[in-house]
């Protein structure tokens, strides 16, 4: 499935899924657009800023046909509502300890209930969004807790991708060999330690509280039993560099299987539980590094940095397209950035 103009592609990591449609921010724009999930029939939205940039908005909720654009080099929250196609720019304030600039980092954001909670990149702060008040708050300020764990003083983002079960809130330590807990109803915090390893950790996934987490640095994956100790870990596939990071993006559960989706790493690797071990997925549908998922209404998104491809994996509909249409004509190579290769522009960004 190809829509658009052929030549040229586009990538993103700011999306959510609503009403069988895939609503996302262009990598290198900041014009809203919308594809089929049934047709791959793409559609332009609206724009947000008068503006194009590079990585502006960095994740995505969608409450009540509400979209909800959190920052990444943009320096304000963005609500759009996807019906009469009206925008509204939301300001906030960080602890004063807290330098905020233009560049407002928040890397991913999850709903509980009527808020959104979203995770820090540059600052170990986590914001809480009331989406019926409009409230925006710090909800913790994990800094000073979470300088006893740094192990990685050269790496720069603090939280990447976690997850919520229940009423927790998953957040692993990009810098460190920790996994927070936090609970959403009474806004305390724990801090398990992960013993034995200097990775830091990329993403978790948690399922009747047992967990998850691909490493930040190495290819390794740690696995708990629901004890929040004793974690077993994994080796995936051949790490030449092992300080090359970031190599997971994310990881996930397709078709009752873990999967650890690729970002430096230009594969992807599934859990085979009879083998106790990580396979390379050698199918079309995983070659490539991939950018982000996106979860919504029992479908799984993934989104191809190298190749622009969009990937629906799971077993109800497999689906594989391009969007060819507003994106970078050389794949993840920004030319403003004087960067030569694509591993180094991947590099960059993180």
């Amino acid at each position: 499935m190809v829509t658009g103009i052929n030549g040229t592609f586009c990538t993103f990591e700011c999306a959510a899924i609503h009403n069988k449609r895939c609503y996302f921010v262009d990598f290198d724009d900041s014009m809203l657009y919308s594809f089929g999930l049934l047709d791959g029939d793409l559609r332009d939205e609206l724009p947000i800023l008068g503006r194009k940039g590079t990585r502006l908005f960095s994740s995505m909720v969608i409450v009540d046909g509400i979209a909800y654009l959190f920052p990444f080099n943009a320096d304000k929250i963005y609500r759009i509502d996807l019906e009469d196609k009206t925008t509204e720019a939301i300001d906030f304030s960080l602890p004063k300890e807290y330098e905020k600039s233009a560049f407002a980092k928040f890397f991913a954001s999850y709903r509980y209930k009527n808020k959104i909670y979203a995770l820090g990149a540059a600052w170990p702060v986590i914001l809480e969004y009331n989406t019926v008040s409009g409230r925006v708050k710090v909800f913790s300020d994990l800094g000073k807790d979470l300088l006893k764990y740094t192990v990685d003083t050269e790496e720069d983002s603090f939280f990447c991708k976690g997850c919520i079960e229940e009423n927790k809130l998953y957040v692993p330590y990009c810098k460190g060999n920790v996994l927070v807990e936090i609970s959403l109803e009474d806004q305390t915090y724990v801090l398990h330690e992960i013993t034995g390893t200097k990775d830091g950790f990329s993403c978790a996934f948690v399922e009747n509280g047992n967990i998850w987490m691909a490493s930040r640095r190495g290819c390794r994956a740690y696995y708990s039993d629901c004890k929040f100790s004793d974690y077993k870990c994994y080796t995936i596939g051949e790490c030449q560099d092992e300080g090359k990071g970031c190599r997971f993006i994310d990881i996930v559960k397709i078709d009752n299987k873990i999967l650890a989706a690729g970002f430096l790493s230009s594969s992807s690797y599934e859990f085979v539980e009879e083998e106790d071990r990580f396979v390379e997925i050698k199918d079309k549908f995983f070659e490539g590094m991939m950018w982000t998922s996106v979860v919504g209404e029992g479908e799984l998104l993934m989104s191809s940095m190298d190749s622009g491809k969009i990937i629906l994996p799971g077993g109800k509909r497999r689906s594989l397209f391009r969007i060819k249409s507003h994106g970078r004509k050389e794949p993840g190579l920004m030319k403003e950035n004087k960067l030569d290769t694509l591993e180094d522009y991947l590099k960059h960004l993180l």
